[in-house]
């Protein structure tokens, strides 16, 4: 007897190459796997027949890619391997890139089939993710990436167009991504400027910011496209504060945009409450104000008590709620407070792991971190950069043993790059004779390690 394939799996399962169990209306084998069922429908606008002789297996729709190879002219770059470095982004590399993400991703397969700069930065980010496991792909990696800054350049418009600007953005975001995957240190902040620029444009700082986030909104593809990139942009522009010490490149219009709403909550993307996280913005640009008024011997310490008390008041009211229903956004929002707090005190007070708001806030995240999964760490990286190079050397065991005993994978991303800043700061206040307080900013100063911390 001659076994047939089925032919009546969903989309999904047919893209994934996977055997369907072909339960309706969303099969088993999809709902386990926590990603998208596309149904058993018409076939998705998206997917295309392959060029393949046999004509039978679908890939995804874009436009052919010509590259010179040494001694062989011009070919066409393999459509299946493009298929199948976009289908390990789906399921391998958009879950650590947006970690406390549950949403759907399956709103970036129609975005690839409008723009080619999204396409090859999803394709780079999902080659080096694959290359760091030793895959051998470098020569994809490589390619995908020139061929994203070369359709960027050619598609951000100058002018006002929405539609455009929104594809621009999605690939700006991805090229950060990639910055990030690659160590987090380098060429970010280009890319990032240039998302900040096309967001204002996008939302005319912040008077026209598009839909407000609900539920049923959210289920339209364009909404949710626009809806999870701004968040993406808040989350990088204001996490830069904590490395660059000053402002975000949103702060002008960024209270507008988190009053609108019209961006995924904070909590959703990256764990942390939206009230609590745009702290990290106030505390930055307090700590860039102070700096100035030193420079010119006029700071008031009663007013910038007085300034920080505000921010201190925010983040005091969140470190007091708890969430019982959602413990992991609970103590991940805890843990950015207390991260914040740290912060805030070292501006006013002194970055001094014997100060003692900082040695209370130190010791309370250590017992906090306990209660998160660890595979949630990377998604963390800035409170546990801030903690590990303020924490008393008491605790250099328990912070050495979260990257090398393995909770933190340094084989990829920028989990080294935090470490390096962390052991650096230790060695400038072992080694300070004059007894200037050191941070993490000195630490990043010295390595000249400038990186973003998301």
């Amino acid at each position: 007897m001659v076994r047939t394939r089925s032919t009546k799996g969903c989309w999904t399962c047919k893209l994934r190459k996977k055997k369907c169990d072909e339960v309706q209306p969303n099969c088993d084998r999809c709902t386990k796997s926590g990603i998208e069922c596309l149904g058993y429908g018409e076939k998705p606008s998206w997917i295309v027949r392959s060029s393949n002789p046999k004509g039978k297996r679908g890939s995804i729709s874009a436009p052919g890619v010509a590259i010179k190879k040494a001694g062989s002219g011009s070919e066409t770059w393999s459509k299946d391997k493009d298929a199948e470095l976009l289908l390990y982004y789906l399921e391998k590399v958009f879950p650590l890139q947006w970690q406390y993400y549950k949403g759907s991703n399956y709103w970036i397969l129609p975005l690839l089939s409008r723009s080619k700069a999204m396409f090859h930065a999803v394709l780079s980010i999902a080659a080096v993710h694959m290359a760091s496991a030793k895959t051998g792909i470098d020569e994809y990696l490589q390619m995908h990436h020139e061929l994203t800054l070369k359709e960027l350049r050619n598609t951000i418009s100058i002018e006002k167009d929405p539609e455009t600007n929104v594809k621009s953005l999605a690939a700006v975001v991805m090229l950060v991504s990639y910055e990030l995957f690659r160590g987090g240190y380098e060429n970010w902040e280009v890319h990032l400027n240039a998302g900040v620029a096309l967001m204002s444009l996008i939302t005319d700082e912040g008077r026209e910011c598009g839909p407000l986030y609900n539920a049923e909104i959210a289920r339209i593809p364009e909404n949710q496209t626009r809806l999870f990139l701004t968040a993406c942009i808040i989350w990088m522009d204001v996490s830069s504060c904590g490395i660059m010490g000053k402002a975000c490149g949103m702060d002008s219009y960024l209270h507008r945009i988190v009053r609108s709403k019209s961006f995924v909550p904070m909590e959703e993307l990256m764990g942390c409450k939206t009230e609590v996280f745009i702290q990290l913005n106030e505390v930055a640009k307090l700590h860039d104000w102070k700096r100035r008024l030193q420079a010119k011997n006029s700071l008031s310490v009663t007013q910038l008590i007085e300034r920080g008390s505000h921010i201190q008041k925010t983040l005091g009211l969140a470190l007091r709620e708890t969430a019982p229903n959602d413990p992991l956004i609970d103590s991940t929002t805890k843990l950015f407070a207390l991260a914040i707090l740290v912060y805030l005190s070292g501006v006013i007070s002194g970055f001094s792991p014997a100060n003692p708001d900082i040695m209370e806030a130190v010791d309370e995240a250590i017992s906090l971190m306990r209660r998160i999964p660890q595979n949630y760490y990377r998604g963390n990286v800035f409170p546990i950069c801030v903690f590990g190079s303020m924490c008393d050397r008491k605790y250099y065991g328990f912070f050495l043993d979260l990257f090398i005993g393995g909770a933190m994978d340094v084989s990829f991303g920028n989990t080294a790059v935090t470490l390096k800043i962390i052991q650096r700061t230790w060695e400038l206040r072992d080694a300070n004779s004059d007894k200037r307080l050191i941070s993490w900013f000195d630490a990043v100063e010295d390595l000249q390690l400038y990186a973003l911390l998301v």
